[in-house]
């Protein structure tokens, strides 16, 4: 059995996990030279912790956002936090969830709440300051946040996983399909020539990445799940 052969059976058993395909997508990456197949691979694996780094779409979830508010004298524990006080600037790059862990902390955490639950992340102290002066009309409002966490359903988890065995089987499909001679060629390392390797680039970025480039700012505690 070839190798694509091997990547697409295990993809289409759920029961597995996913970080046997990556990594063999990563051999074959390596072999056909398309260095930034590898890169996807390599933090698929290890997850995109870099806050430079860009994730694709799949990687955004959707979470609620829920805070001590203080406003004078009134304080107002675990309350939601209204996103439209701050700019479109703001909410983008602080409120637009990165779910940026390795896949297989994800088959972990979807794993422990598979009966249901929730993910929860608490901001550091200094996010929530500067969070505080970005507050628009603030002169006039006066609220300061105290406390900061996210809480996303762990279902968000559930749907990363099922967007990567998808997007990765249609990828290694569609590799079949336009370039069927591709496993004769990789027995030759660097024997493909390069309308076939920006064939393959492309349709790597066109099924896969589809990349959001979303760099928000996740500063604060580790993603916890109760």
């Amino acid at each position: 059995m070839n190798m694509i052969d091997q990547i697409i059976e295990e993809l289409t058993d759920s029961s597995k996990s996913l970080m046997g395909p990556i990594l063999k997508t990563k051999v074959l990456a390596s072999r056909i030279g398309n260095q930034e197949i590898v890169d996807w691979a390599d933090k698929e694996s290890t997850g995109y912790r870099d806050r430079s780094d860009s994730i694709p779409a799949y990687r955004v979830g959707r979470a609620v956002y829920r805070a001590t508010l203080q406003q004078g004298s009134v304080t107002q524990p675990d309350a939601p936090l209204p996103l439209m006080i701050f700019d479109d600037e703001t909410r983008q790059q602080f409120f637009t969830p990165r779910i940026e862990e390795s896949v297989s902390a994800l088959e972990l955490m979807a794993e422990r709440g598979k009966d249901g639950g929730n993910m929860r992340k608490e901001y550091a102290e200094d996010i929530c300051q500067m969070l505080t002066a970005r507050i628009q009309n603030n002169a006039a409002l006066k609220i300061r946040i105290r406390t900061l966490t996210m809480i996303a359903d762990i279902s968000e988890v559930v749907q990363v996983l099922a967007a990567i065995r998808v997007k990765l089987l249609d990828f290694m499909i569609k590799l079949e399909k336009e370039l069927p001679l591709l496993e004769k060629a990789l027995k030759s390392i660097g024997s493909m020539n390069e309308e076939e390797q920006e064939k393959v680039a492309n349709l790597f970025n066109q099924i896969i990445i589809v990349n959001g480039d979303h760099n928000s700012v996740t500063s604060g505690k580790d993603i916890t799940v109760l």
